[in-house]
Formats: C-alpha cells, sequence, structure tokens
C-alpha cells in the first residue's frame, strides 16, 4: 500500500506528535480542505521513535512547516492552534512539552506577523476563545471560574461577583449577561436534568444580545451559514461532551454543575470557534488545526450538522481509549461510596499513569495528495 500524505514533493508516511488525524475534501469548492491533528497535552514522551526523513516528520519541526509554507505560496494556508493570547502561550509552553505546545512556540512570532516568523505563507491562529477577557466567551469562563471559588454565602450575594470581576477589569455589561445566562441555566440544570437545547437556546439568545462582543457569534455571522444551523453544531457539541464525561444528575451539587460548565462549554467555545474561522466562505485553500483530540472528534460531529464535508482519511483511537478511561474509573470506584468530586481526586493518578503510555505517532491510512486535492476543488 502506498498510504501517505503527500505535500509537494514528499510522501509523509508518519507524522509525530499527534495521537490522531482526521483529512476532510469540502463538497463544495468554495471551502477549504480540513486536516484536523489531535494533541494530547501531556509531555513529548511517546512519539516516533526513532523519526527519520523521508517517511516520518514532527509535526513542530522547520522542515514540515517548509512543506507547508511551499502549498502557501499558491494557495491559503491556515493554522489553528490551541492558544489565545501571549499569556496563555506562555502558560502553555512553560508547563507543558507536548506537540502542541512546541508548536506554539515555534510560531510565537507568527501570530502578530512579526518579521522573524519562521515560515512567510501560513497564517497561524489562535483558535482558543476562552482567554480571550475582552470578549463574552472569556469572561463567561472567568465569571464561572471565579463563581466556583466563592463561599456559599458570597454565591447567593449577586454583587460579589460583580465586585470580583469588575476588579479584574471586565466589561461590566458583559458580566451582567453572563450573570444572567448562569441563572436561566442553573434552573435548567435544577428543573429539567440537563435539557442541552433549551440551554443552546440561552447561549444563543445571549450571543445575540452581545452581538460581535462573542468571538464565536460574530465569526459565525461572517460564515455564510445559517445561524439554526450554528445552534445545532453547538447542541452537538454539548451532547458529545456529555457524553464524554457524564453528570450525575442525583448527586447534583453546585461543584456538579460547575464541572458541568468546564466539560462541556469551555470545549465547545473552542470547537465552535474554529470551525466557524475554517469555514468562511470564499476560502481557496488547506485550513489546518492542532488542538486537543476530544475537540477535534467534537468538530468532526459538528461537521455532519454543516453537510458540507467528506471525510476521507482518518486514524484515531479515541474509543478505545475512552473505554480504558472507564473501565480503571470503574475499577477504583467500585464498592466505594464516593461523591462525584472523591471519583475525580481518586482516579487522577491511574489515569495519569495511562494516559503516559498513549502513542503521539500516527500513521496515515490512506493516500492524501494535498496539491492535487486543492487544484480539484478550486
Amino acid at each position: 500500500m502506498n498510504n501517505g500524505l503527500t505535500i509537494g514533493r514528499e510522501k509523509i508516511k508518519i507524522l509525530s506528535g499527534p495521537i490522531d488525524y482526521y483529512y476532510l475534501k469540502p463538497i463544495d469548492s468554495k471551502y477549504p480542505l480540513i486536516l484536523l491533528l489531535g494533541d494530547l497535552h501531556m509531555g513529548d514522551f511517546n512519539t516516533c521513535e526513532p523519526c527519520k526523513l523521508p517517511d516520518c516528520y514532527r509535526v513542530f519541526d522547520q522542515l514540515f512547516l517548509d512543506l507547508l509554507d511551499k502549498v502557501g505560496q499558491e494557495y491559503d494556508v491556515n493554522l489553528f492552534l490551541e492558544v489565545f493570547g501571549w499569556e496563555w502561550e506562555k502558560h502553555t509552553i512553560d508547563n507543558s512539552n507536548s506537540s502542541l505546545a512546541q508548536l506554539i512556540k515555534k510560531g510565537k512570532h507568527c501570530f502578530i506577523k512579526d518579521s522573524n516568523c519562521p515560515t512567510k505563507n501560513i497564517k497561524w491562529h489562535f483558535g482558543d476563545p476562552r482567554m480571550n477577557s475582552a470578549k463574552w466567551e472569556g469572561i463567561f469562563v472567568a465569571f464561572i471560574t471565579e463563581f466556583q471559588n466563592l463561599t456559599p454565602d458570597d454565591r447567593s450575594a449577586s454583587k460579589t461577583i460583580l465586585k470580583v470581576l469588575t476588579e479584574r477589569g471586565f466589561d461590566i455589561d458583559l458580566i451582567k449577561e453572563i450573570q444572567t445566562v448562569w441563572k436561566q441555566i442553573h434552573k435548567v440544570i435544577s428543573t429539567n436534568n440537563f435539557d442541552l437545547k433549551m440551554i443552546t437556546d440561552i447561549m444563543f439568545n445571549s450571543f445575540e444580545k452581545v452581538n460581535r462582543k462573542s468571538l464565536i457569534y460574530k465569526q459565525i455571522q461572517n460564515s455564510g451559514i445559517e445561524i439554526d444551523i450554528w445552534k445545532k453544531c453547538f447542541l452537538r457539541g454539548l451532547d458529545y461532551y456529555v457524553m464524554y464525561s457524564p453528570i450525575p444528575t442525583e448527586q447534583l451539587t453546585y461543584d456538579t454543575i460547575f464541572i458541568f460548565f468546564k466539560n462541556t462549554f469551555f470545549n465547545v467555545f473552542v470547537d465552535m470557534y474554529v470551525l466557524s474561522r475554517m469555514n468562511k466562505s470564499p476560502n481557496r485553500g488547506i485550513s489546518i488545526a492542532m488542538l486537543g483530540s476530544n475537540h477535534c472528534r467534537s468538530i468532526i460531529i459538528m461537521l455532519t450538522e454543516l453537510n458540507k464535508y467528506e471525510l476521507v482519511s482518518f486514524y484515531s483511537d479515541l474509543n478505545n481509549i475512552k473505554q480504558k478511561v472507564h473501565d480503571i474509573e470503574q475499577d477504583i470506584i467500585k464498592n466505594k461510596e464516593l461523591t462525584f468530586e472523591e471519583i475525580i481526586e481518586e482516579t487522577k493518578t491511574p489515569l495519569l499513569e495511562y494516559f503516559n503510555t498513549i502513542s503521539k505517532c500516527v500513521k496515515f491510512q490512506h493516500e492524501i495528495n494535498i496539491d492535487k486535492d486543492l487544484s480539484s476543488v478550486v
């Protein structure tokens, strides 16, 4: 078999760094090719060793970027990474040596189009709206995080959270709007057993109110795709993350609700933002994103709602990984009476030990030729 990712004259059979990949071709030629690379945000262990040319490339190596840069001489090459702003970038680089972190470090001059960027034609993009403290999504994340840290008495006093966040310099009108959203969603969770459609409607009503103060809403407005379709994408993303990290409604507590927000909304924000930016029409070229593996799977699910792409090649062991995680959790907690929070604490160490064994070395499962595919869709 002659499987591999051909870029120019080079055929890459193995890519070191990601734990999975998804390659999609547009049904409509006005949309870009998409290549999603799934990262495990933990160290640089279990990468391809040895990784030798011409069969193997590392995702953060200059040689790999040079191949993409040559494509960018003729076509748009957009690269999205799970990072936003220099503070978060520094945090990522300092605290992780994952392939994603090394790629961010490689391109640290590229997001602002500095002359020191190692590529000339690739367009580098922040792909994580959660750290943008000037916009709705970043303030939402800050609100939930700060609210969780408050005492029960302070949580009941609405002025407390307003004081905390305004002292940090956040937009007070957005804080008040998000506080309203929090109350509405909390009511749904408490009385309607996590009705995700109702929750999605609340979110989009808020997006519409704040308009372009939401990074996501700004992008979906510019996408040329109907808002109702994006609502379905958002709903599918919520559903995916709820399935991935089930919320024990029988143990409904404030902390459970915060876990729900962090495991669902915080993740869906990334997926919606990247996907909506990727799908600006017309876009003649290829959009590449390196994100956490779960983000990639969620985006694939969302793409079924857009109905504009064909998944032509992928490799993912995510289902087996999830099953293994489930088995580890069940083995730890069996015959124990634990709260949901205690379960999380008890399973941290064995899960970390398992994650340290996951391979970050993917083999391309089909013959993929980016130049040929680009010339056939324009």
